[in-house]
Parts: C-alpha cells; sequence; structure tokens
C-alpha cells in the first residue's frame, strides 16, 4: 500500500487512483455512520 501499484500494476498509476480513492472514501463513509449509529444502539440496548 505504501509503495505505488501503478509502477508494477498492469492498470497505471491513473486506474488504481480512480479505484482506490473512491473506494477509500466509500469505506470511511460506510464505517464512520455505521460505528456511530451501532455505538448509538449499544448505548440504547445497555440502558
Amino acid at each position: 500500500m505504501c509503495l505505488a501499484p501503478g509502477q508494477y500494476n498492469p492498470y497505471g498509476e491513473e486506474q488504481i487512483k480512480k479505484t482506490q480513492l473512491p473506494s477509500y472514501h466509500s469505506v470511511f463513509k460506510s464505517k464512520y455512520p455505521r460505528s456511530v449509529s451501532s455505538q448509538k444502539q449499544v448505548r440504547h440496548k445497555k440502558h
């Protein structure tokens, strides 16, 4: 991940950036609300 995958990847840096960047954003966006909602649900269940 640290090394530039475009150097040895046949897809190229542009393809990697286009595929990785949106995936990272989607993962962050999907994880953050899920964690927040799960924490709220857990707190409600504990109460």
